[in-house]
């Protein structure tokens, strides 16, 4: 994610909790967060910045790298370096003393960046709890001969990591509810795709009988059943056998067009099939038994990518039956010109 992206979150955030200045003094408020508790903290900056940072910061990590949970997340060395340092900057802004707006959305930040990084909120949590147990000796070490103003930084401190969790938490809510959001957007996309393509089939399919009741072809497979006209699977298995072996290197390149990002002359590819259909006189029934066969076959296959071949089967059924439409039109308007050879004939499948 890069910076745009994150402030587009951080925006995202405040604009949706109604984030503001306001709101930024409220929720201190609630925590009893105050202005002597900036002071006390701030009094900590220099020699916490002087002699513990660094230090601190590699204990830290040295400490969630040795959990198999955060281990894996924490494999990359540049990664680590890059989060140090980010570390070093919050145990910096930690003890500054400022806490409005500009400390919200920094904390806001590393929420978003330790979600992204699947830091679960446990995890996150527990850190925090390293966080403070490793710091309660330090600041005793300074403060042991003041044992008031010991109690009072220590209350001040953990007022304001309790406050960064909380902010921490509401990164991780929002960005969940985003992802429902996104899903369930997408989800209802599909619906109204897939609702689209069936209504896109059911024209081609009435454009398609009308035009075979005219040229005296069978419809339907059903159709052709009755008037006693099998089906290209029953009545002709070999030419069903190569048309699907062709379909099934035409759904293959398909796919890998997708998946790597080439170019094809798919569309020539698809077009000549389906006139090749129109030459067996098939109906659109042949199609889809040819299509549920290969589709079958590629969904048994553990290696195969079942979404994808699923995805590019659908899109490339309405496309061959679009072109086949095209074919019986023409065939219906110039049948000398279209028609060409219709004896039936094996499809040329070229070798893989």
């Amino acid at each position: 994610m890069n910076i745009s992206e994150f402030d587009s979150v951080i925006n995202g955030i405040m604009t949706d909790l109604g984030m503001d200045g306001d709101d930024v003094d409220r929720r201190k408020s609630f925590f009893c967060l105050n202005e002597q508790d900036a002071i006390a903290l701030k009094a900590l900056h220099e020699p916490f910045t002087r002699d513990l940072q660094q230090r601190f910061t590699d204990a830290f990590y040295a400490h969630l790298q040795s959990f198999d949970g955060t281990r894996e997340l924490l494999r990359d060395d540049d990664m680590v370096e890059r989060l140090k340092r980010s570390q070093s900057v919050y145990f910096n802004k930690l003890t500054a003393g400022d806490y409005g707006i500009e400390y919200v959305q920094d904390r806001l930040r590393v929420g978003v960046a330790h979600e992204r990084m699947g830091l679960s909120p446990h995890l996150y949590i527990g850190a925090y709890c390293q966080y403070l147990s490793s710091l309660l000796p330090e600041v005793w070490n300074l403060l042991s001969d003041q044992p008031e103003r010991f109690i009072a930084t220590w209350q001040a401190l953990q007022k304001l990591v309790l406050f960064d969790i909380s902010l921490a938490m509401e990164t991780y809510l929002y960005v969940a509810c985003q992802r429902v959001r996104t899903e369930h957007d997408l989800s209802e996309q599909a619906r109204r795709e897939a609702q689209s393509h069936a209504e896109q089939l059911q024209r081609q399919e009435i454009e398609i009988q009308h035009l075979s009741t005219m040229l005296g072809l069978p419809s339907t497979t059903r159709t052709a059943h009755l008037i006693g006209i099998k089906s290209l699977h029953d009545g002709h298995p070999e030419i069903f056998d190569t048309l699907s072996a062709r379909y099934e290197q035409l759904l293959d390149l398909a796919v890998d067009t997708v998946k790597y990002k080439t170019e094809s002359k798919l569309d020539t590819d698809l077009r000549a099939f389906a006139n090749h259909l129109g030459i067996l006189k098939a109906s659109p029934r042949d199609l889809v038994e040819v299509h549920s066969l290969v589709l079958k076959k590629k969904l048994a296959d553990s290696s195969s990518l079942p979404q994808l071949y699923l995805e590019e089967g659908r899109l490339m059924v309405f496309e061959i039956l679009g072109y086949l439409t095209s074919f019986y039109r023409n065939y219906y308007l110039r049948p000398r010109e279209a028609a060409g050879n219709d004896k039936l004939a094996a499809y040329p499948v070229n070798e893989a």
